[in-house]
């Protein structure tokens, strides 16, 4: 039972110090409020640079549109591990397509907070 114990921290431990890349791009896991909020908050401001590097001319506007890309895919894998958190499939991101119903769904991840992470998305449950 100890080591299975140890096994389940080791894997907590592992998942919390992924690299950059698989912090804003994994699917997989779950995402807690207050993680959310700041990288979304982080996404808010790449999301700034671009606008003003698009507004620009050459290949500032090139250099722009690729961070836009980025941040669109990166606040699309957030919102799944939000959901996951919220005991919910990524599949209910597609309503963030919708008109409207958007930013009704990005309220929704802000606002609401995760009671629990079942073991289908995640190592373990919140206490």
């Amino acid at each position: 039972m100890r080591r299975y114990i140890m096994k389940q921290v080791q894997e907590d431990v592992y998942k919390q110090n992924q690299g950059m890349i698989a912090c804003f791009f994994s699917c997989q896991g779950c995402l807690r409020q207050k993680q959310y909020v700041w990288r979304m908050i982080a996404l808010a401001l790449v999301g700034m640079i671009a606008s003003g590097l698009i507004q620009a001319q050459g290949m500032d506007a090139v250099v722009g549109g690729i961070l836009a890309i980025v941040a669109g895919i990166s606040g699309i894998t957030l919102g799944i591990r939000r959901f996951h958190d919220l005991g919910k499939t990524g599949w209910w991101m597609i309503l963030g397509v919708i008109p409207g119903v958007n930013i009704g769904v990005v309220l929704y991840l802000l606002g609401t907070s995760g009671m629990y992470r079942t073991q289908q998305y995640s190592f373990s449950k919140v206490s």
